[in-house]
């Protein structure tokens, strides 16, 4: 299926619920557990038709998944993402495909455990980035570089106690992370093998 990113489960959205995994998310701020809820990619891909006629206009739709462990460090850490999976999008080789996919726009959301505020990285393509993160009364609040390093401590924290949820994709950055940061092998060993 060329809609899909090799290798990543994704749920998908049409386009009458196209951002309705933002709009629940936004919702649900004030019930997030204590160490809220895992990071959250969000890319809108459109289908370009093959052939370019005027009332062939782009339909977009909202492909998703969450993550656990990616190490967001920077925001140029999760641009580094983002771009890897522009570079996995799959594309039709078959000779009748009548159109392609093409990531418009991805959303990189993390929870914030210290202040409960929700960040959000947004990247739209050709260019363009947008910072900015969301509390629980829904209010909008600029991001700066040490709210970022709060958020990336939450993710580190969420990725040592994963939920089982589907559609996550699992990284074990955090470990290099741990291995580099910790003083007591001891800690390190206990951990992996717990």
């Amino acid at each position: 299926m060329a809609n899909s990113i090799r290798n990543l489960p994704e749920f998908i959205e049409n386009e009458i619920l196209y951002e309705n995994a933002l709009k629940l998310r936004r919702k649900s701020l004030s019930s997030f557990s204590l160490l809220g809820p895992p990071d959250l990619c969000y890319l809108t891909k459109d289908f370009q038709r093959s052939l370019n006629i005027s009332f062939n206009k782009a339909s977009s739709f909202g492909f998703y998944h969450y993550n656990y462990g990616l190490c967001p460090s920077s925001p140029a850490a999760v641009s580094a993402y983002i771009t890897k999976l522009l570079k996995d999008q799959e594309i039709e080789n078959n000779w009748f495909s009548n159109g392609k996919w093409m990531i418009s726009k991805a959303c990189y959301c993390m929870f914030d455990i210290f202040t409960r505020t929700d960040i959000y990285l947004e990247i739209m393509f050709p260019g363009g980035m947008r910072l900015y993160g969301i509390m629980i009364n829904e209010e909008i609040t600029q991001i700066d570089e040490k709210s970022w390093e709060t958020g990336y401590i939450s993710s580190v924290l969420r990725a040592m106690q994963p939920e089982k949820l589907p559609m996550i994709k699992l990284y074990r950055e955090f470990l290099r992370f741990l291995f580099y940061k910790c003083c007591d092998i001891r800690f390190l060993f206990f951990f992996l093998y717990k």
